[in-house]
């Protein structure tokens, strides 16, 4: 069973995976698989990065995530572009995971790809903006860093209602492990 975790940016979906994680479930961490493809010098990612963008986005052969990031969340033109080299890749690997237990696919972007159909289910976490503005903040972006990846996202109650089942999470630990409780259990007896 392939279920499909997603959620606005800097609204839990780490923490929820980690609560599956706890229970025994597999975790694909798409960002994680995204990090090692700009980690590989030898990637088609990093290929596709350098004939775009050249020089200006590596740090002594290391391509930077950062000045990425100040392009794309810039640019929609040049996202859009991102993700067209990025998706395909991180689907294929997808596809390639097949397990017979439940597996947790971790993926912020799932609704905004079009992946729905990739999974026999799909979950939603949900945030407060000023909780995800918070959290990114604490992170260390600037608050109008934080508002325009925010905006870039599909917007985190458009994706609760996409989704098969949906988590609030309001901050409040207790409460968020109770979900994922309940969730885990009614998986575990489909």
């Amino acid at each position: 069973m392939r279920i499909g975790l997603s959620g606005g940016i800097a609204c839990g979906k780490t923490t929820v995976a980690g609560l599956f994680e706890k229970e025994g479930f597999p975790i694909f961490d798409a960002d994680a698989f995204c990090r090692k493809l700009y980690d590989d010098k030898n990637s088609v990612l990093i290929h596709e990065i350098y004939e775009r963008w050249g020089d200006g986005v590596f740090d002594k052969e290391i391509c930077d995530r950062r000045k990425i990031a100040k392009i794309v969340f810039y640019d929609e033109g040049e996202r859009k572009w991102l993700n067209s080299v990025v998706h395909p890749l991180v689907l294929d690997e997808i596809r390639g995971r097949k397990t017979p237990e439940p597996q947790i696919f971790d993926i912020p972007l799932l609704f905004e790809a079009g992946w729905e159909k990739e999974f026999n289910l799909t979950i939603a976490v949900w945030s407060p903006h000023n909780l995800q503005m918070r959290r990114l903040i604490e992170r260390g972006l600037a608050s109008k860093d934080a508002l325009t990846r925010i905006k870039t996202q599909m917007p985190a109650e458009e994706k609760l209602e996409k989704a098969d089942i949906g988590i609030a999470n309001t901050g409040d630990e207790d409460f968020l492990r109770t979900q994922c409780s309940i969730i885990i259990k009614k998986i575990r007896e489909t």
